[in-house]
């Protein structure tokens, strides 16, 4: 072998240089694969080094995880609260200016964080709601308690927090999760600057016509969305159903394990069971799991858009204002509430698969609905990109209805409802 062929020598890391590779490599595995299916060897593989070796930087994986996921959160909560405290304190910034810079501070984050929530979701959905209710929902409700009198000048009191915490999420969720999906270019600056448009004054026009509907509130009748998540146990149990009923029937058991444990891990034989037949009579029925997927999960949340594009679509011709505003609230917490879970797997769980169907099957209603969502609203498209409302607004009611597992009572959903209706609305002083 000649001096040229000899193979480069590998450079020694320092212990902490070590450490910070290590843990931005587990980063991009948590992401990939969510906490409870990481493999610590995964992690020693792609960071080239023995998995002992790994032992002697983190004891454990839950120690990898603290230090790759929920310290640098801990960091930048605590950073951004300083920050925003100390621009408010500043009687040369506009409120609004501070607005747009708190949403771009948590933009930069949250294109991070989105995949990493999303990882840990669908492969495990306790250990998801786990990071959620344990970690990022109380980091938060703190940043926003602490400072969200100094941006928007107005007493907490007027606010439900929880409800400002969780819409918060939701914004910046829906923004991130759906420019993963359609591989978008992801511009924290611009981004910042919309959404502090949008919501600095309200998104209605004309405060003091808010004011007086707000009083008023919606009397708008809201209809419920129908789709059956969970199989009748009558129906499972009776030994002759006709056939029609009992494909209708495996659907639904089929859409319930789905969303309890993902497509890949979906075991047709559970699925039998909870439908009340064996596996080979299933299959008198349907062709294959795949087949089973598209017709029990992802037809009937593309048939569920489509209706809720043409009943906002209504909506928006009937009403306008803060009335179109609640109304379209209890129209969105009611969609979620059925389809949501669905629609996180449908989109999220195969990212390919997701984004065929988002191409393929959702932009047509998307679009529909955001038009119907600018004339209900007032929104001036020639101020804010309608796309980019649409996907925060959308994203504010989806994990407020999720919350609540899909199992809020009518006045409770007007109750939150309406406290959507006062963020989006209400702007800042």
């Amino acid at each position: 072998m000649t001096s040229a062929e000899v193979a480069p020598k590998r450079r020694r890391l320092s212990a902490e240089d070590r450490r910070a590779q290590i843990i931005s490599v587990a980063r991009e595995v948590f992401i990939e694969f969510g906490h409870s299916a990481a493999l610590m060897r995964v992690v020693a593989q792609r960071a080239n080094i023995a998995e002992p070796f790994l032992y002697r930087h983190f004891h454990s994986k839950e120690d990898l995880y603290q230090a790759a996921v929920l310290d640098p959160l801990d960091e930048f909560v605590d950073g951004i609260t300083a920050e925003i405290h100390e621009l408010a304190q500043r009687s040369d910034i506009p409120r609004a200016q501070i607005l747009e810079h708190f949403h771009q501070l948590f933009l930069s984050q949250m294109a991070e964080l989105a995949p990493l929530i999303v990882a840990t979701l669908y492969s495990d959905s306790q250990d998801g709601a786990d990071l959620y209710n344990r970690v990022l929902l109380p980091r938060v409700r703190e940043v926003s308690g602490e400072i969200i009198a100094d941006i928007s000048g107005r007493d907490t009191s007027t606010f439900d927090l929880d409800v400002l915490t969780k819409a918060l999420i939701g914004v910046y969720f829906g923004l991130a999760v759906e420019n993963a999906i359609v591989g978008g270019v992801w511009d924290s600056r611009r981004l910042g600057h919309e959404l502090a448009t949008l919501f600095a004054n309200g998104i209605t026009p004309d405060r003091k016509r808010r004011s007086a509907e707000m009083a008023a509130g919606s009397a708008i009748p809201i209809e419920p969305f129908t789709l059956e998540l969970a199989p009748s146990l009558e129906l499972a149990t009776r030994p002759r159903v006709p056939r029609e009923e009992r494909r209708e029937l495996v659907h639904v058991a089929a859409r319930e394990v789905f969303v309890e444990v993902g497509q890949r891990r979906a075991r047709t034989k559970d699925i039998a069971e909870r439908a009340g037949i064996t596996e080979a009579f299933m299959y008198r029925i349907v062709d294959s799991k795949e087949q089973l997927y598209r017709d029990s999960v992802v037809v009937p949340f593309a048939e569920g858009v489509a209706e809720f594009a043409d009943r906002v679509k209504v909506l928006s011709a009937i009403t306008t204002g803060v009335a179109f505003v609640q109304a379209f609230n209890e129209l969105s917490l009611r969609f979620f509430a059925v389809y949501g879970q669905i629609g996180g797997l449908t989109l999220l769980s195969e990212p390919v698969e997701g984004r065929q169907v988002f191409n393929d099957v959702l932009r047509a209603p998307l679009a529909q609905l955001e038009k119907a969502l600018g004339k209900g609203s007032g929104i001036d498209p020639d101020t804010v990109d309608l796309q980019v409302a649409r996907r925060a607004i959308l994203g504010a009611q989806c994990v407020i209805a999720l919350d609540g597992n899909g199992a809020v009572d009518p006045q409770r959903e007007k109750e939150l409802a309406r406290g959507l209706t006062v963020l989006f609305t209400g702007g800042i002083r």
